[in-house]
């Protein structure tokens, strides 16, 4: 990140080497975005309506898939962000940024069911489909209980689709 005045030519000198985040610079992020909402769109027609039907195999295959794609848009949408904050008078860093805000918005809005549909089931339902995964699963346990634990501020999949 480019640094104001501080007397400290290595801090001045200093910018974020953004390539280590994403290849290819906004192009490379642009095509993350494309790849995450075509995946999440393929996932959404795979698993919707069905999550809590998933046995510990599917669940396992769905937790990971859903983990990678929600990887892939969060890589690109700091790429655009730091991008962005790296210099704020940069008009292409800008547009960058409000593109992919509002992709992230649209590729989480076909991701959400995964998590309200999770948060439906029963807690002892959703204990065992979590111990039968096992270490499959471990990696968004956490998350996962805490999406239940919420369940109450939520609202339903269809709830959602209006908003």
């Amino acid at each position: 990140m480019a640094s104001r005045e501080t007397g400290d030519a290595g801090l001045t000198a200093a910018v974020w080497d953004l390539e280590k985040v994403v290849d290819g610079g906004p192009d490379g992020a642009q095509a993350l975005l494309s790849d995450a909402a075509r995946r999440a769109g393929d996932f959404a027609a795979r698993y919707g309506g069905r999550v809590l039907e998933l046995d510990a195999v599917e669940f396992a295959a769905a937790a990971q898939e859903w983990s990678g794609i929600r990887e892939t848009m969060l890589r690109a949408f700091m790429y655009a962000s730091l991008s962005h904050q790296r210099d704020l008078s940069d008009a292409a860093a800008g547009a960058l940024y409000a593109s992919a805000a509002e992709r992230r918005s649209a590729i989480e809005q076909a991701l959400r069911f995964f998590e309200l549909e999770w948060s439906a089931g029963s807690r002892d339902a959703l204990e065992r489909l979590l111990v039968d995964a096992g270490p499959r699963v471990e990696f968004a346990a956490h998350h996962l209980r805490r999406v239940h634990d919420a369940a109450s501020e939520q609202l339903s999949v269809a709830e959602e689709r209006v908003l």
